[in-house]
């Protein structure tokens, strides 16, 4: 196999709070990231704007769409 897997209850509390901190970290810089692109993209392909909701989708007589 791969190799051996660490024992968990040996690993310290301290290693264990450490990574936790790393990945809500990177966590937050990457939404951060993912809503700069998502505002970009929004002024490429919308630039007069745009209002929610987009596009409203006629319903037919029985309650459902198309």
């Amino acid at each position: 196999m791969c190799g051996k897997l660490p024992d968990i209850s040996v690993v310290p509390l301290k290693t264990t709070v450490k990574r936790f901190c790393i990945i809500v970290i990177f966590g937050i810089a990457f939404a951060y990231i993912e809503a700069a692109v998502v505002v970009y993209l929004r002024t490429i392909f919308h630039p007069d704007g745009f209002t929610f909701p987009y596009v409203v989708f006629p319903s037919l007589d029985n309650g459902t769409f198309f």
